[in-house]
């Protein structure tokens, strides 16, 4: 892959991650961690702005590192049991709790709103999480292929893994 088109990715990365400030934000104001809300606030304007519409990460070149929060760890800090293991089709292993807080966050992301008022419909809405699924469990094809050849029992080799995590 040359080396433009990477770095068009990294701009198209850099723009969701810059918009996922925005859940990560709301979620560490709810937990009350007040100087993760100020860093995410503060990236998100300066990305926005100077890193044009968050295409460039100018926050971490001045310093802020990105951090990230979802409302599945607002709902553990909240005392939500983690409840039992699943394997959820193409977003791979997690909890009750955490798949919740998926859907929450799903809901909850800017790029939803704006489908929501033009009424385009949940299939809509779940493309963009499908999409980096897909992008993550690509990225750990390799990981996952050598954890199958090496394990005895992959889904109990996984759930472990995930458990430790």
């Amino acid at each position: 892959m040359g080396l433009g088109l990477k770095r068009k990715f990294r701009n198209i990365t850099n723009f969701f991650n810059n918009l996922g400030e925005i859940n990560t934000i709301v979620n560490s104001a709810l937990k009350l961690k007040l100087d993760k809300t100020i860093s995410s606030s503060s990236r998100f304007v300066i990305n926005s702005t100077v890193g044009v519409l968050g295409l460039f990460d100018v926050a971490t070149t001045v310093g802020i590192d990105r951090h990230r929060e979802d409302f599945g760890q607002t709902l553990a800090v909240w005392g939500g049991p983690d409840g039992p293991y699943v394997m959820l089709p193409i977003f791979g292993p997690s909890s009750v709790r955490d798949a919740f807080g998926l859907g929450v966050d799903t809901v909850t992301n800017p790029l939803s709103f704006g489908y929501r008022m033009n009424g385009i419909g949940l299939e809509a809405r779940l493309s963009g999480p499908v999409v980096r699924g897909v992008s993550t469990r690509e990225k750990y094809l390799d990981y996952l292929d050598e954890i199958k050849e090496g394990s005895l029992d992959y889904y109990a080799t996984m759930r472990s893994l995930y458990r430790q995590k």
